[in-house]
């Protein structure tokens, strides 16, 4: 079976009460419906796909339980593409899209990667009913900070080229160490996140070409399977086609999209 209908449906009871500013009580009763259209025929290898091509189209909306319900609806895509060449050498693919509308619109959050291992400073929107419990983390946007950009529309595109990294190392000291069959990939990501149409400016040609709400980044990893879980490293930087930035450095848990 390769394609699928899926229905979801959440409920979510929020009562929250603040003892220090910024007092910002709330007591919520939300109904939400999810459905999808899914296609998925990838074959897997240690680190994540590695032919094949998966996508999913989502409609999600709110369900009006009373009078003073939440009221948004959000349609997402996101498609990957898999080619294998060699061996262990691929080609991978993401694009994804979504928006939300209505009177209390989710919220899409852009940059980062996925299942960061470490802080990161956020505004105190993040931790806002509707930051934390209507909103999406839209991930790998390389190069920038986690949470560095929102809206209630967002786009993102990913290539990655993956090869054999390193075969077999065996270390004696100071300790007894075999690390074996590292991946590296060579990645490029092109997204944004906004929430106004009329004030979306992608690039300017003022003072040169650069990008503005179009954000860039480029890097290298690496992915490491340890068994019970894959761990990956990523050095990205952010560049506007005009400067690029200090490097970022990711450690993060999980298979490669």
């Amino acid at each position: 079976m390769y394609r699928r209908l899926q229905l979801d449906l959440s409920q979510v009871y929020i009562d929250r009460t603040y003892f220090d500013p910024p007092y910002d009580d709330s007591n919520d009763n939300v109904t939400t419906l999810d459905l999808s259209f899914i296609h998925d025929n990838v074959l897997w290898g240690m680190t994540g796909p590695v032919n094949g091509s998966r996508w999913k189209l989502t409609w999600e909306r709110t369900v009006p339980v009373t009078s003073d319900s939440r009221s948004y609806w959000a349609t997402e895509l996101d498609y990957r593409r898999y080619w294998h060449i060699k061996g262990a050498y691929l080609v991978a693919l993401r694009a994804t899209g979504g928006a939300s509308f209505g009177s209390d619109r989710k919220t899409y959050y852009l940059g980062g990667t996925t299942n960061y291992i470490g802080s990161a400073d956020v505004g105190t929107d993040v931790y806002s009913v509707e930051g934390f419990y209507f909103s999406k983390i839209v991930t790998p946007l390389r190069g920038y900070d986690y949470f560095e950009f929102s809206g209630s529309k967002y786009a993102l595109i990913n290539a990655e080229f993956r090869y054999p990294f390193l075969d077999y190392l065996a270390m004696s000291f100071p300790l007894p160490l075999v690390i074996s069959r590292v991946s590296g990939a060579i990645f490029v990501d092109v997204g944004s996140a906004w929430t106004r149409n009329s004030m979306f400016k992608g690039a300017t040609s003022q003072g040169g070409t650069r990008l503005l709400d179009i954000k860039s980044g480029f890097g290298i990893g690496a992915r490491l399977n340890l068994g019970i879980f894959l761990l990956r490293y990523d050095l990205g930087w952010g560049t506007d086609l005009d400067r690029v930035s200090k490097p970022h450095h990711y450690f993060s848990f999980g298979a490669e999209f």
